[in-house]
């Protein structure tokens, strides 16, 4: 007989596996940061198109939050991108320029670069194992995977916090 520990876990296993076999918008996925170092989260909010980008329509911005380890004294740390791509199929992240909230409209006037503005390749690959060149928008699936290479790094010499090395791995999809 089975304890109730390892129905559970076996529950667990299969809803993690089931959340990330099932297509999910990206404005309901929730990523977690996969190592226990650290408290990691991320999400994607849609917010207006900046006025100096082309296009008019919504777009999906990357939002990622920590919380401090319970050894550190150093207080939530959130962060929001928006995403830039050329020709050339690879993403990058454009940081915001407001510490408070998601904003770019000073992007294209001269900034002080922000806490994470060493962060900006974003490679991010879904279910079938294959990278993403397509920019995450409104409507369209979430990657079951998302890698910042510069990430750890960034975040422990700007705030001090070591919140390890990792990956977001996408969590759960918000129900309508």
């Amino acid at each position: 007989m089975r304890s109730k520990a390892m129905k559970f876990s076996a529950l667990v296993g299969f809803a993690s596996a089931t959340v990330a076999a099932t297509a999910c918008p990206v404005e309901r996925a929730h990523y977690k940061f996969t190592t226990s170092e650290s408290t990691g989260y991320a999400d994607f909010v849609i917010v207006p198109r900046p006025a100096w980008m082309p296009g008019s329509d919504d777009i999906a911005a990357f939002h990622l939050s920590f919380e401090p380890h319970r050894t550190s004294a150093t207080a939530r740390f959130d962060d929001w991108f928006i995403y830039d791509q050329g020709s050339s199929g690879i993403i990058h992240l454009l940081e915001s320029t407001d510490r408070q909230k998601p904003s770019w409209d000073l992007w294209e006037l001269p900034h002080e670069p922000g806490l994470l503005d060493r962060v900006r390749d974003f490679i991010a690959w879904g279910k079938d194992e294959v990278v993403t060149t397509v920019i995450p928008s409104p409507g369209s699936t979430a990657p079951v995977y998302i890698f910042l290479p510069h990430l750890t790094e960034s975040i422990r010499t700007s705030t001090g916090m070591d919140v390890g090395r990792g990956m977001f791995k996408l969590h759960r999809c918000e129900s309508r």
